[in-house]
């Protein structure tokens, strides 16, 4: 994910961390379980896409 992105590990790791702790999620299972939840990812794409409501 890293790559594709062009963030190193350590910037994907910053972006989850500030997810779980925005959405008070426990765990990444937990902050995928919500962003479903409220609509923010597509539920019939895999790999999961973000709406573009969403995006900035």
């Amino acid at each position: 994910m890293a790559l594709r992105l062009n963030l190193g590990r350590q910037g994907v790791e910053y972006h989850v961390t500030s997810l779980l702790s925005k959405l008070k999620a426990p765990s990444r299972t937990a902050l995928i379980s919500r962003a479903y939840a409220m609509g923010v990812l597509n539920v019939g794409a895999w790999p999961p896409k973000v709406l573009e409501d969403f995006i900035k």
